[in-house]
C-alpha cells in the first residue's frame, strides 16, 4: 500500500472512530438521563430516617438561630439549586433559610433533588431559572449552588460553565443583581475540582458575579471525623448542624463582604 493510501485509509479510520465516539457518547448520555428520572421518581422529597441524625437534632434547627441587623436585612434572596439548596438530609432546612432567618430576608428558593445546571431536562437550572422574570420575581441577590449533579450525569466542564454563562446572561438581562455561586465543601471528584476552578475564572470577568469557595477554603475543610459524622449525611449532603454551624456562618461572612463591596461599587 503507498503513502497517499495508507494516509487515506488513517484519515478514514480516525473520522469513523470519532464519529462512532459521538454516537456511543450520546446514547450513554442519554441512558444516564433516563436513570436518573428514574431514580428521581423514586427519591422521596427527603433522604430516609434524615430526621434520627443526631445532625439533625432540634438544636441545630433553623429557628434557633438569633437574628441579626445587617445591610442585608429586609433583602430578597434566590436561592437556586438542587437538593444541597432543597435541604434533602436536612428537612428542608438549608443555607436560605439559615440565611433568611439570621439576616431577616426574603426567601425566593427553586430547588429540585437531583437537577443538574447543563443538560436539555425541563429541570436544569437554565430551564428553571427561565420560568422567573422581573415581572414574576424581585431579587437583590442571587445565591446558585454549583450543583455535583453534573458529574454524575455525564456532563463535563464546558457543558456546565456554557450553561452558567447563559443563567448569568439571563440575571444581567432581567435583574441586573449580584450573583454569588457557591461549592460545595472537599469531597474526592477531580471533575468537581476542575469546574469550581473554571467557575472562579468566570466570576473574575464579571463585577457582579462571585463564587464563595468552599471547596478550596482549607481551615473550613480542617474538621475531625467526629465533626463530619455530625454535619454530613453522606458526602454530599449536609445535615441541619452542617448548614447552621458549618457552611452557614462562613456563607454569611462572605455574602457581608460581598454586599458591601456591590454596594460601594
Amino acid at each position: 500500500m503507498d503513502n497517499s493510501r495508507v494516509a487515506i485509509f488513517r484519515f478514514v479510520s480516525k473520522k469513523l472512530c470519532s464519529n462512532l465516539w459521538k454516537i456511543i457518547k450520546r446514547k450513554l448520555l442519554r441512558i444516564m438521563r433516563i436513570m436518573r428520572i428514574a431514580r428521581m421518581s423514586l427519591m422521596s422529597d427527603f433522604a430516609p430516617r434524615w430526621e434520627k441524625h443526631p445532625g439533625n437534632a432540634h438544636q441545630f434547627d433553623v429557628t434557633t438561630i438569633k437574628a441579626e441587623s445587617s445591610e442585608l436585612s429586609g433583602k430578597t434572596l434566590f436561592a437556586l439549586g438542587s437538593s444541597i439548596t432543597w435541604g434533602y438530609a436536612s428537612g428542608g432546612q438549608a443555607l436560605g433559610e439559615y440565611l433568611a432567618q439570621r439576616f431577616n430576608l426574603h426567601l425566593i428558593k427553586d430547588a429540585v433533588n437531583g437537577t443538574s445546571i447543563a443538560g436539555d431536562a425541563s429541570d436544569t437550572y437554565v430551564a428553571r431559572l427561565k420560568k422567573h422574570n422581573h415581572h414574576t420575581d424581585s431579587p437583590d441577590m442571587f445565591l446558585i449552588q454549583l450543583s455535583t449533579n453534573d458529574v454524575w450525569q455525564g456532563f463535563n466542564e464546558d457543558d456546565v460553565i456554557t450553561s452558567i454563562r447563559e443563567m448569568i446572561a439571563y440575571i444581567e438581562q432581567e435583574w441586573n443583581v449580584p450573583i454569588v455561586f457557591y461549592t460545595n465543601t472537599h469531597f474526592d471528584n477531580e471533575q468537581y475540582a476542575q469546574t469550581v476552578s473554571a467557575l472562579q475564572d468566570v466570576c473574575k470577568q464579571k463585577s457582579r458575579c462571585s463564587l464563595i469557595n468552599l471547596w478550596n477554603n482549607v481551615s473550613l475543610n480542617n474538621v475531625t471525623a467526629n465533626q463530619l459524622k455530625l454535619y454530613m449525611y453522606d458526602n454530599i449532603h449536609p445535615t441541619r448542624a452542617g448548614y447552621m454551624t458549618w457552611w452557614g456562618p462562613e456563607v454569611a461572612r462572605q455574602l457581608l463582604l460581598i454586599d458591601a463591596l456591590v454596594c460601594r461599587n
